[in-house]
């Protein structure tokens, strides 16, 4: 439910990810008691060498229709719903402040931005993206350890004093 982050087990990988985003209020639910639940998304977490073997496997699930399935991290799977992804969170903000695609700009890193930095009218990749990302980009910046999101903020700056 919206606010509630719910494990299927406790452990490493939970313990993993409370100490990435913060979490305090959570809990551990068995199987049936999570399909009750109507989630806004669903995490998979595992070891990055065996991410990419269960997201292959899961490829299926967005070709039926079933679930956005994306990298998120190294070591995260995320299950969004059909049609949901940053690149459309980005336009429905967007839209709600009145600005016109070329005047949004966005930077990312990782396998769930690279919609949002196609889409966005001046995209960015810190170094360290992936190479899908970087691709895509405009403009590539410092990594994230380098100040690489300041570095893309400087760089928007530059390019709307020049339009």
């Amino acid at each position: 439910a919206g606010d509630k982050v719910y494990f299927s087990t406790d452990g490493p990988f939970a313990d993993l990810y409370r100490g990435r985003t913060g979490v305090r209020e959570d809990a551990v639910l068995d199987y049936c008691d999570l399909l009750a639940e109507s989630p806004t998304k669903i995490l998979f977490i595992d070891e990055p060498q065996e991410i990419l073997r269960h997201k292959d496997a899961l490829a299926h699930l967005r070709g039926e229709g079933h679930a956005n399935v994306v990298l998120s991290e190294a070591d995260y799977i995320e299950f969004l719903p059909i049609g949901v992804d940053k690149a459309v969170g980005v336009q429905a903000v967007a839209r709600s402040l009145g600005l016109k695609q070329s005047e949004v700009a966005a930077v990312g890193d990782y396998h769930n931005d690279l919609e949002m930095v196609q889409w966005a009218g001046f995209g960015g990749a810190v170094a360290n993206a992936v190479p899908e990302v970087r691709d895509a980009a405009d403009v590539v910046v410092g990594s994230n350890d380098e100040g690489g999101a300041a570095e893309f903020v400087r760089a928007v700056l530059r390019r709307a004093s020049r339009l």
